[in-house]
């Protein structure tokens, strides 16, 4: 993604300015972004669109984003919706702005805990993942995702509980004591325990197996941002998830679900290149007439 000589970037029909700098944290490395910021009228919008793009040397990847109340359009309209009369979508399929989101993509991978530093995580990476699961896709704006998010102190006192609630569901001959180290290990050794919760609004026409894909969709938003940021994670549902001493532990109502945890930290390596079983083609059918 290249900037014009006066500090002008062109997005589809969205201009952005670049003005002054912002640190963002990658691992291992950090560098200079630019910021962007608006110069001419702004649009007044709830929205925000994440924009990914590559800087620095040493094939590091680093990522911005672009608050959409920063962009103004070629002709200085605006309005509460990012789009006016005069957009046209950008369907240029080797843009910059495609090719770096794609780039994200393709990056994201599961990284365990014992792949991890042991750095902590800024509450400013956590809360831009949050934001962006926040936009995730819904039926019926019913938001049903809810996030509780455990670090520091809070982090390991919740580890204990977990591994107790298991220890209390099983009877004292079944008890492993392997379960409950793995249990107690995990959430210690990550920086950031997200528990990821469904939670059911007041439109019971909504179907709940909707609801479970909105948060679905919000965890996708969440993981795609922690890879942007150089971070690591995975969706664990592993120990008492679906349990329901977890249920009540997480204070949920009746038809809520806990639907797993989102552990976080650094990664202490690069992860490995991904790999699929198959080609993305041999699990697409066209249907042109």
């Amino acid at each position: 993604m290249k900037w014009s000589a006066a500090g002008w970037l062109c997005v589809g029909n969205w201009w952005y300015s670049s003005q002054g700098g912002v640190i963002l944290r990658n691992t291992g490395y950090q560098a200079p972004l630019p910021k962007m910021q608006a110069t001419n009228r702004m649009i007044q919008t709830l929205a925000r669109v994440q924009i990914f793009t590559t800087f620095g040397p040493h094939h590091h990847r680093l990522f911005t984003r672009l608050p959409l109340e920063h962009a103004i359009s070629p002709t200085g309209k605006g309005g509460s919706y990012p789009r006016n009369k005069d957009f046209t979508p950008n369907l240029m399929t080797n843009s910059s702005a495609t090719e770096a989101l794609r780039e994200v993509i393709l990056a994201r991978r599961s990284v365990f805990t014992a792949q991890f530093s042991g750095e902590e995580v800024p509450r400013e990476a956590v809360e831009q993942m949050l934001e962006a699961a926040h936009w995730a896709p819904n039926h019926g704006r019913t938001e049903p995702w809810h996030f509780k998010v455990y670090t520091g102190e809070g982090r390991l006192a919740f580890a204990k509980a977990h591994a107790e609630l298991y220890r209390a569901s099983v009877p004292e001959a079944e008890f492993n004591q392997g379960k409950y180290d793995k249990i107690l290990g995990h959430a210690s050794e990550a920086s950031v325990v997200i528990a990821i919760c469904m939670k059911r609004g007041e439109k019971p026409n909504i179907p709940v197996q909707e609801e479970v894909e909105a948060v679905a969709a919000a965890v996708q938003n969440m993981w795609l941002t922690a890879t942007s940021l150089g971070l690591g994670g995975y969706w664990s549902t592993g120990g008492m998830t679906y349990h329901p001493a977890m249920h009540n532990f997480l204070g949920l109502g009746p038809e809520d679900q806990c639907l797993g945890f989102f552990m976080l930290g650094v990664p202490a390596t690069t992860p490995p290149a991904g790999r699929r079983n198959q080609p993305w083609q041999a699990k697409v059918e066209w249907i042109e007439q």
